[in-house]
């Protein structure tokens, strides 16, 4: 190896070849730059990108910075109808009005946040997709609301900018709650607090940016409602776009009914042969839509009871329903029956996540294999089920919490291993 420190050049020797390498001295436009790029990789990635996150997290990223910054147009346009709805410009306006207003709206934006999670907040972690991409659809529909007020009669105000506040306020729950574990399944270093950070920085970026592209749209549309109209509509359909490529880019390891179902009829369509993974099921994961699961999980004794005698209507009591349902399932933490829609299934307090992976998978086989009952749906289970887990387990992470179209129900009965 030869050294030149006078002309700064290193001669190194490896493997015969001779290479040549400038020295470290870098002009100031190249000192800026590794600057800019280093603050900008501070502020806006998470530390220790790209391993620090897991592969999915760049393709949502963009989207929902994309998506953000068309959310960002469309709401600066509803907050221009909103202030001509409280009578900016008009000399007949009064502040009280606005205030009035502005209280009923909040009110009725509290009111409906608190009602939706009552209904629906229980089901987020079930169908993920699902509802962050409702969540925007709620926001669109809020500004919708928002630009159409000014142009309804006076009369309508009120009602129109309260049903828009709720609206909003559904949009922040949906959107908040399913955030929260699109990030945690990103976070693969337990930074799940820093993924937020920084998308909380990329989301002030993109809508600073968005406000002064914004404000100049505006403007040059001159409160032209064929302009206001034109440029809502556009960029809600490129928000819902880029939206929905987002979450369809996710591709989630944990099991849900909908995974689950995806999973399991393929497995049965190719009779054992094929066992999808997470990144095939993506694709097919519902997002539109909430999925239509046939399988019930986690019903009372007593809805097994009502379910099974729809099938059989001639038996005398519902205690010899369940006596013979527990003959059937013996030796199991779960009991099923046909419904006319699907499958009912009673889990045991003792289940675990197994037991219930074994119980969804057996109401589903029953299911799309058309079995005619609950015996022959055991003597499938018993031979097809162990081999159907141990190729799932190495697939999917079959440890984590499941969500299964439970409804909450665990019942105790007694457990015999049958001969």
């Amino acid at each position: 190896m030869e050294s030149h420190h006078g002309d700064n050049r290193h001669v190194l020797a490896e493997s015969g070849v001779w290479v040549v390498n400038a020295g470290t001295t870098s002009s100031p436009l190249a000192s800026l730059q590794k600057s800019l790029w280093r603050f900008s990789a501070v502020t806006f990635l998470p530390a220790n990108y790209p391993r620090s996150v897991s592969e999915d997290y760049a393709p949502y990223q963009i989207c929902n910075i994309l998506q953000n910054f068309c959310s960002k147009i469309t709401g600066l346009l509803g907050t221009q109808s909103t202030f001509k709805t409280f009578g900016v410009g008009d000399a007949t306006a009064t502040a009280a009005a606005a205030t009035i207003t502005t209280v009923l709206q909040d009110g009725s934006g509290m009111l409906g946040q608190i009602l939706f999670t009552y209904g629906f907040g229980s089901h987020m972690d079930e169908h993920i997709k699902v509802w962050r991409y409702s969540a925007d659809v709620f926001f669109d529909a809020a500004i919708f609301l928002d630009i159409l007020a000014p142009n309804l009669p006076r009369k309508y105000f009120v009602f129109t900018a309260c049903c828009a506040s709720v609206l909003r306020a559904i949009c922040g729950v949906t959107a908040g709650s399913t955030k929260s574990s699109i990030y945690q399944h990103f976070a693969l270093e337990e930074n799940l607090g820093d993924i937020h950070a920084k998308e909380q920085s990329q989301s002030t970026l993109i809508n600073l940016i968005a406000m002064i592209f914004g404000t100049l749209i505006i403007r040059m549309a001159h409160e032209d409602a064929a302009w206001i109209w034109g440029l809502f509509i556009f960029f809600s359909v490129l928000h819902l776009v880029f939206n929905y490529i987002g979450v369809r880019s996710v591709v989630f390891s944990n099991l849900t009914a909908d995974r689950m179902q995806i999973v399991i009829k393929s497995y049965l369509s190719s009779k054992g042969a094929e066992m999808m993974t997470p990144s095939q099921v993506a694709p097919l994961e519902s997002i539109l839509t909430l999925p239509s699961i046939p399988v019930e999980m986690g019903i009372s004794l007593e809805h097994l009871a009502t379910q099974a005698r729809l099938q059989a209507p001639n038996e005398s009591s519902d205690a010899k329903l369940l006596a013979e349902l527990a003959a059937a399932w013996e030796g199991k933490k779960y009991m099923a029956a046909r419904t006319p829609s699907g499958v009912a299934v009673a889990l045991h307090d003792g289940c675990e996540v197994k037991d219930c992976i074994e119980a969804f998978f057996c109401g589903l086989a029953w299911v799309q294999l058309e079995l005619p009952d609950a015996v022959a749906a055991r003597q499938y289970i018993q031979s097809h089920f162990e081999p159907f887990y141990q190729s799932l387990a190495t697939k999917w992470d079959v440890d984590r919490k499941l969500y299964f179209n439970d409804n909450g129900w665990r019942s105790r009965w007694k457990l015999t291993k049958k001969d």
